[in-house]
């Protein structure tokens, strides 16, 4: 889902959390969002690629562009 759409959900309150996920193999990191029935939403282009950040600043801004203030870390 892009980032206009995952802001219109957290602005009428239908996502709960979000997540900064690492991606070993290439240490980008990718933003995954969960709805309030359990569903993982992850964060695309608006083409529907996935958006990959070269690093966890860069993938912290996209989460408080959607206007969450606490991201969750996930570490593998």
């Amino acid at each position: 889902m892009d980032l206009s759409h995952m802001r219109t959900l957290y602005e009428i309150g239908r996502l709960s959390d979000v997540m900064a996920v690492p991606d070993n193999q290439d240490g980008s990191w990718h933003i995954d969002c969960h709805d309030l029935w359990g569903h993982t939403l992850h964060l695309t282009t608006a083409k529907g690629e996935a958006c990959h950040f070269p690093s966890l600043d860069a993938a912290s801004e996209a989460a408080h562009d959607i206007g969450f203030q606490e991201i969750q870390i996930v570490e593998h």
